[in-house]
Formats: C-alpha cells, sequence, structure tokens
C-alpha cells in the first residue's frame, strides 16, 4: 500500500512543491552597520559605595573606581556605558602602585586622590601593615589625604575598664597603625572614623572612644575625629559631648603615663 504524500527513495520534487514566496537560494538580509560615534570621552569617577578612591585592608588594596564611556553621535544622541576594571581578579592595584607607575605619576596621584585605610578591631595587625608596605616608600613619603576607619565590634566584646584598655590586643593594633601614619609626613588631611556596628543615643561609651587615642601620639595634630553607624553612607563630624570626653580621656591617659614614669 501507498502512503499518500510519502516520497520514494530517488523520487525528484518538482518546483511546485516548494512553498510559494520561496527559493531554494537564501539571500543573505542587509543589516544597517551600528552609526559610529562623532566623539568619545572616557572619565574615571568614584563607585557611589566606596568612601574613599583607595581601600586598604588586611586581605589587600582596591582602587574604587569605575570607568565611564561617553559617546557622542552625529544626530546629536549620546551613550554611557560603564565598566569595571578595577574590580577584576586579575588587577592588583598595590603592584601596580608599587611597580608599574613612575615615582611622578604616584606623587600626582596621592595629591588627587582620598586613601582610606580600615582598621578592624580583633584582627592581626601584621596583615593589614603588611598591605600598606606593599605600596612603597612613596606612599609613606607623599599621601595626603588619608581615613583611617576603626571598625570596632559590638560594646559588649570591648566593654573593659579604663585602666586595662591599653593592654588590649584591639587598641594595640591601633597603637601599630597610628604609629605607622606618624611616618607619613605629608599629610594635609586626617580622619580618624569610629565604625560602630549600631546606634547610640546618649554618647559613645569610653571603651570606644578609648581606641582613639592613640592618634594623640601622632605628629600630624590637626586630625578630625568622625564616627560611622549603619545607615550612614559617609561617616559625620562626632558630637560635641563626645570630643570633650575623647580629650578628657587623653588628659587622663597622659596623665596615667606620667605618674607611672615618675614611679620609675
Amino acid at each position: 500500500m501507498q502512503i499518500p504524500n510519502r516520497l520514494t527513495k530517488g523520487a525528484k520534487v518538482a518546483n511546485s512543491a516548494i512553498p510559494s514566496g520561496s527559493s531554494s537560494s537564501v539571500v543573505p538580509e542587509k543589516r544597517n552597520k551600528a552609526p559610529k560615534p562623532k566623539s568619545i570621552q572616557i572619565k574615571f569617577v568614584r563607585l557611589r559605595s566606596a568612601t574613599a578612591d583607595v581601600t586598604i585592608l588586611a586581605s589587600g588594596a582596591t582602587f574604587n573606581h569605575v570607568k565611564l564611556t561617553n559617546s557622542t553621535y552625529a544626530d546629536g544622541t549620546n551613550q554611557q556605558v560603564a565598566s569595571y576594571p578595577f574590580q577584576t581578579n586579575g588587577y592588583d592595584f598595590a603592584r601596580h602602585f608599587a611597580d608599574r607607575m613612575s615615582t611622578p605619576d604616584r606623587v600626582n596621584f596621592l595629591s588627587k586622590h582620598w586613601i582610606e585605610i580600615v582598621v578592624v578591631v580583633g584582627s592581626n595587625p601584621s596583615a593589614l601593615l603588611a598591605q600598606m608596605y606593599k605600596l612603597g616608600p612613596d606612599f609613606a613619603h607623599h599621601v595626603k589625604n588619608l581615613d583611617v576607619k576603626i571598625q570596632l565590634p559590638p560594646l559588649s566584646q570591648i566593654n573593659t575598664p579604663l585602666n586595662l584598655i591599653s593592654a588590649s590586643p584591639g587598641y594595640k593594633l591601633v597603637e601599630e597603625i597610628a604609629a605607622e601614619v606618624d611616618t607619613y609626613t605629608a599629610l594635609l588631611k586626617l580622619n580618624v572614623v569610629l565604625s560602630m556596628p549600631h546606634t547610640f543615643a546618649r554618647g559613645m561609651h569610653d571603651s570606644q572612644l578609648s581606641h582613639v587615642l592613640p592618634f594623640y601620639q601622632v605628629a600630624f595634630t590637626k586630625w578630625t575625629f568622625k564616627y560611622q553607624t549603619p545607615g550612614m553612607r559617609f561617616p559625620d563630624i562626632s558630637p560635641k559631648g563626645d570630643l570633650e570626653r575623647l580629650g578628657q580621656l587623653n588628659d587622663k591617659a597622659t596623665l596615667g603615663n606620667q605618674d607611672g614614669q615618675d614611679e620609675m
């Protein structure tokens, strides 16, 4: 029995069998080429989520900039494309800064950008210092605008009697970082920021404020004390009451050191 409409092997197909409007040869579709931009402008700006241009952590240093490419076309339209070349795994800011930039380039870079050192209380100081040293001697000699952010754990973890705080690991960590900052001879602006994991209503606790005291030993005395809590995009100037209390704590610490020296 022959099955209708089924071709036997070797049978030829008549032209009438090809659907109307079709052709046995394919004609490539003509496509308009994308217009070339009349001009291209490239700029680098800080990421909106960043509080500084460069952040130095115990895990490494990051350059917090995004690349914006703005193309202008003949009809007057503009197109902006963002890319993130400095956030890829293959980019090492410390190596680029120390090994690939010339000294004039490093000096110029540091004159225009804010640097942020994040001190996580409870972490190993040697890891953070190692990242700072990777940037080389030009960094220490020419950094001008610096934030030192002291990230505190919950108050319950650092609530120590005042006479014992200076011996705590967290305080010792801040001391080591402050001593390194003291070698930065070109500073123009320095902010010391207390970053706390909770808000407060009646002023900062003495155990929190005390972690700022090592910066009273830094030769650059025109530093600003700021604070940051959850929900704050940028740090703010510390309230007057906290500034006064910090000064009182420093006076007590200074007096205690003098008394200790007198007894020796």
